[in-house]
């Protein structure tokens, strides 16, 4: 079944879902640096049974504006969403930056946290390097978009590469900016022993932006936390092999129901 649109209010802001009724808890997934709902609709379609919502971050499709450059923020207006559609049992799914949004939400006040979590290709600080702030700072003033890079994918076929570009094409550079801002921002290594949250960890082992010492870390630091390790795959493993991941995320998801 097919994804639809969904739209609720939350702290004055219009944000937009793409979403599929199922049972639950509700796996709400949220996107990485420059990137938006349509990235992860691959891997939220091939969730099989449970509901599923994929959160456009504000800035861009029918989220409103402006964007948001710190996790917390966005963390804080998803479970205001959260609270406002009555979903008490849900499960706060991140990839890439995404993730660092999910531990965001497991450190929200009691009655707004999710259940549970699970980090995708993620870490507990996500420092980005100058030169990439600086590269994403110039295409935001020249109005160029950010394109994913090659090295993102374990299999970057051109095919692959076209579809993701033109997802890409579609977030506004000045967003792109502030989810990388965000990301530069992100830090909660210190925080992680706080969260007695179920955590799902899922690592490509062949992933050089966030390798797999960063999963290892998160595993090691969570109280509540399992490992799964993807050989062989990438970054972009949410993109490049949904119907693998999406297996891993309903059993963790079921067993917290």
């Amino acid at each position: 079944m097919s994804l639809s649109p969904l739209h609720v209010r939350a702290l004055g802001r219009r944000l937009g879902f793409l979403h599929r009724g199922g049972e639950g808890p509700t796996l709400v997934f949220f996107h990485g640096a420059g990137q938006g709902a349509r990235h992860l609709e691959p891997l939220a379609a091939a969730v099989r049974g449970l509901e599923v919502m994929v959160l456009d971050a504000p800035g861009r499709g029918e989220s409103e504006g402006p964007a948001l450059d710190r996790t917390g923020e966005l963390a804080r207006l998803a479970g205001e969403a959260m609270h406002a559609l009555g979903k008490t049992a849900w499960i706060a799914c991140g990839h890439s930056l995404g993730g660092a949004v999910a531990i965001e939400c497991a450190l929200l006040p009691p009655g707004r946290r999710p259940r549970a979590i699970a980090l995708l290709a993620s870490g507990a600080r996500l420092r980005v390097s100058p030169a990439i702030l600086e590269a994403v700072s110039s295409a935001a003033q020249e109005g160029e978009p950010m394109l994913t890079p090659p090295v993102a994918f374990a299999s970057p076929d051109p095919a692959r590469l076209a579809a993701a570009h033109a997802l890409d094409r579609a977030i506004p550079p000045a967003s792109a900016l502030a989810d990388w801002r965000a990301a530069d921002a992100f830090d909660r290594m210190e925080a992680l022993a706080e969260i007695d949250l179920p955590a799902l960890v899922v690592t490509g082992t062949d992933d050089p932006l966030t390798p797999e010492k960063y999963a290892r870390f998160l595993a090691d630091r969570l109280p509540r936390a399992s490992l799964v390790r993807l050989e062989g795959a990438g970054h972009m493993f949410p993109f490049e092999r949904a119907e693998e991941t999406a297996r891993h995320l309903e059993a963790f998801a079921r067993a917290q129901s």
